[in-house]
């Protein structure tokens, strides 16, 4: 079982008696959705604490964030930070999905506790992890996998971090619910099987197409942004059905550009329209 720190910067250290198995310290830093200048003063101290730093890559070619992590490592962590590059697993595609995602965590957990394993007992090992440790990021659950297969003792310390859904807040300069309301937070995936409907305001992440378009016709409007907090920042906002359109487009012709997607959106249902349009 993880030990978790009492405060976000301090583990407890405490342990079972019996429990002799190698111990290393872990802290899971959030730096962020975006640039170097969005890093809490916590994350960026944690960071210069730092002996050695497990970034999971898909390559050179593939991985967009590499880049991003290193400038972020560069203006803030020690200059001696050893950097463990761990390979990810393809994750398989003809197996269902939740099979598929469980498949392609062990096979991650166990290539990070290879390079866990490979440190020093008194070293500080740091996660980075895009936005905050507490959402849609599976480093905490990794962590529980990797103590579990390496027969690792781990002390965990999570530093928090600013989110894609605190940006596009700000960008857009709106709050999230309306007075006395809440909100609902889902996944393009999840979306666009049908989740949302009866919500007066759903921020959506993680979207691989724009499944905002079941929504036109029912008095929608969007709130969207695209790789929030970097130079190539994007947003738009208006009424769904005037902007839906143009909003697909940006973003095919923004991954061709790119290379890669990454936005999140704010449906908010007008007030004047019922729930079901």
């Amino acid at each position: 079982m993880l030990h978790y720190g009492l405060s976000s910067r301090e583990p407890t250290g405490v342990h079972e008696m019996n429990d002799h198995r190698p111990r290393r310290q872990v802290s899971v830093i959030g730096i962020g959705a975006g640039g170097v200048d969005l890093l809490t003063a916590e994350a960026s101290a944690a960071l210069r604490e730092l002996d050695a730093v497990i970034v999971i890559s898909k390559g050179e070619e593939r991985d967009h964030l590499l880049a991003p992590r290193r400038a972020v490592l560069a203006a803030h962590a020690s200059p001696t930070v050893r950097v463990l590059e761990v390979v990810d697993p393809v994750r398989a595609n003809d197996v269902a999905y939740r099979e598929a995602v469980g498949e392609w965590h062990r096979e991650r957990a166990r290539r990070v506790g290879e390079a866990v394993a490979a440190t020093g007992p008194d070293e500080r090992i740091g996660i980075l992890v895009w936005g905050d440790p507490s959402l849609y990021d599976s480093a905490l659950r990794l962590l529980e996998m990797v103590e579990e297969q390496a027969d690792i003792a781990l002390e965990v310390t999570v530093i928090p971090g600013i989110t894609s859904i605190q940006l596009l807040a700000a960008a857009h300069r709106i709050v999230l619910h309306r007075v006395g309301g809440s909100f609902l937070v889902t996944t393009g995936r999840r979306l666009a099987e049908g989740e949302g409907d009866g919500f007066d305001d759903v921020v959506v992440m993680l979207n691989s197409e724009p499944a905002f378009t079941r929504f036109i016709g029912r008095g929608y409007d969007l709130y969207w942004g695209a790789y929030l907090g970097d130079e190539n920042q994007v947003l738009r906002s208006g009424e769904l059905d005037e902007i839906a359109d143009e909003v697909t487009a940006l973003r095919a012709e923004l991954t061709e550009r790119h290379g890669w997607m990454f936005d999140i959106y704010l449906l908010r249902r007008r007030l004047d329209r019922s729930p079901g349009g």
